[in-house]
């Protein structure tokens, strides 16, 4: 991975650092960031590997609807030729709640 780096004046007279880096097919991606004292390699690992994770998860809610699978609604499965049962989703947030308070307790008395 080859890293080039250089200031950038904005519109609004804010000074950014450009760092550019080049792949092996020829592909630019810039990363414009406000910190000046960190190291090129942290800097850009750290933005990539996020990138990489939006990436992901962007990728997951478009073709997997990830955003579906938090949901508190029962749906019927049929776990038998003859027999159908319903799988709740562990709890609503009321529950939720009564839990963390108890849990709270007992951090208290300890």
């Amino acid at each position: 991975m080859l890293l080039a780096e250089r200031g950038s004046c904005l519109s609004n007279k804010l000074w950014v650092r450009e760092i550019r880096k080049l792949t092996q097919r020829g592909h630019q991606t810039a990363l414009i960031a406000t910190d000046y004292r960190s190291l090129q390699a942290p800097l850009t690992d750290v933005m990539f590997a996020r990138w990489s994770q939006e990436n992901f998860f962007k990728y997951a809610r478009e073709h997997y609807n990830l955003d579906r699978l938090v949901d508190y609604r029962t749906e019927a499965i049929i776990s038998c030729a003859w027999r159908t049962c319903s799988i709740p989703w562990p709890g609503s947030p009321a529950n939720w709640r009564d839990c963390f308070s108890s849990m709270g307790r007992v951090v208290r008395l300890v």
